[in-house]
């Protein structure tokens, strides 16, 4: 009953903040900004998805390797899981950010321009999640850390409702948003910080810089043809694809480790 109750304390942590920054933003701004909030949140969680679902692929292996005290084989699954993680979040975070600008408003209309906005500001949350998820879920969950975990979750929770007066007062929706990146920043940074003496980071972090030069040379050339030619599913689609291109072509020249490993799974796949 204990360990089940801990794992429900974080759901009940995200739900209420989640659900707070809706209420206070009606309250305090407008019940249309609430509206502004949860659609901006729903496209961004929607790409989130992609971005977390290998924790689900990845827990159960975790927890085998450390029921049979192959602590190494966990930390080198940690290592490999977090830097594949991160070189699609990366390309997620400033992918939707170059065009979030003109896809908020295109895709639910013109009277939601607010959304955009809020979108770019919230387009970060992607690989701050996707950073705390294979901490938390596949790392803290499966090697019985429970408590680290649902106290990063329940500190996020605090900061965010904390956070939300001031930053909802001064700068409204955006503020919200605001709010919400810094509460994911927290979640993300006591984890970092709880398995500081257990994991490598310079093992972990070694081609995020590479990643995120990659991502912020696509993010140029997306963002102006984002918001200089009209909007359509048409420019949408060619927004992608220029991203895509850009992004994986800066990966083959800065030649992260990653790259090497990926292309020997492919050589291996091809092989069979």
């Amino acid at each position: 009953f204990n360990p089940t109750v801990s794992l429900f304390i974080p759901q009940i942590a995200t739900s209420v903040y989640l659900q707070l920054n809706k209420t206070m933003l009606g309250a305090m701004v407008g019940s249309e900004y609430s509206g502004f909030y949860f659609n901006a949140d729903q496209i961004v969680k929607m790409v989130l998805t992609l971005a977390t679902s290998l924790g689900t692929v990845m827990l159960p292996h975790m927890a085998s390797a450390f029921a049979k005290g192959d602590h190494k084989r966990v930390n080198q699954m940690l290592y490999t899981s977090f830097d594949f993680i991160s070189l699609l979040s990366v390309a997620m975070t400033f992918g939707l950010a170059a065009v979030s600008l003109q896809l908020g408003p295109y895709f639910y209309g013109k009277g939601f321009g607010p959304v955009g906005l809020a979108m770019l500001i919230e387009s970060v949350v992607i690989l701050l999640i996707a950073w705390s998820n294979t901490v938390g879920t596949q790392y803290l969950l499966p090697t019985n850390k429970v408590k680290a975990f649902t106290t990063s979750v329940v500190l996020g929770a605090l900061f965010n409702i904390v956070a939300n007066l001031p930053f909802i007062y001064f700068w409204g929706l955006n503020g919200a948003m605001y709010a919400t990146v810094l509460s994911e920043l927290v979640v993300t940074g006591y984890q970092l910080w709880y398995i500081r003496d257990i994991a490598d980071f310079r093992q972990m972090f070694v081609n995020v810089p590479k990643y995120l030069l990659a991502g912020i040379v696509m993010f140029i050339p997306v963002f102006a043809m984002s918001n200089l030619i009209k909007t359509s599913i048409l420019s949408i689609g060619s927004e992608v694809v220029l991203g895509v291109i850009i992004y994986m072509v800066m990966i083959v020249l800065l030649k992260p480790t990653s790259l090497t490993q990926v292309t020997a799974m492919v050589k291996q796949k091809f092989n069979r």
